[in-house]
């Protein structure tokens, strides 16, 4: 009889207390965000070595790549990190809405406005040669890659999703 008295009082305590089920809980992920709220996370630059689109033209694009929020109203990206100012990309911020393509100079897939696979390939800058028989080949844009992360170090991009 004492046993279930204890249970009785500490099930009511917890009542009291406010406990709350699952479902009730206050973490909204994997819901739709607040109207208003962001998101960010910070990413590596990665770089896209191939041919440009209709051409025979090797390039490499330097890039900030990220998921595609299928909730989100607009992108910002913020670089920074670079290993020299050269680049005068330091600091930069992209803004784009929801949809658009990315506001670079260089795109990677202009059909899709720089979207694959159901990511964003945001795009800083791109260095290219002309294609065959001149010596233009997969080699070379791998080389030009070198040559970024040489120059430029580890930069990063900070990706804010706004709702």
């Amino acid at each position: 009889m004492k046993k279930n008295f204890f249970y009785v009082v500490l099930l009511s305590a917890a009542v009291l207390m406010g406990c709350k089920k699952d479902s009730d809980s206050e973490d909204n992920s994997g819901g739709t965000p607040a109207p208003g709220s962001t998101r960010s996370i910070t990413l590596d630059m990665t770089y896209h070595t191939g041919l440009i689109a209709g051409t025979a033209s090797w390039a490499a694009w330097p890039m900030i790549k990220f998921p595609v929020d299928n909730n989100a109203k607009s992108y910002k990206v913020r670089l920074y990190g670079f290993s020299t100012t050269l680049s005068g990309l330091e600091g930069k911020v992209y803004m784009w809405k929801a949809g658009d393509a990315p506001p670079t100079p260089y795109n990677v897939f202009p059909d899709t406005k720089d979207i694959k696979d159901g990511n964003y390939y945001m795009v800083v800058d791109r260095t290219w040669c002309s294609g065959e028989p001149s010596g233009c080949n997969e080699s070379t844009a791998n080389g030009y890659v070198a040559t970024y992360k040489a120059g430029w170090g580890n930069p990063k991009g900070e990706v804010t999703y706004q709702y």
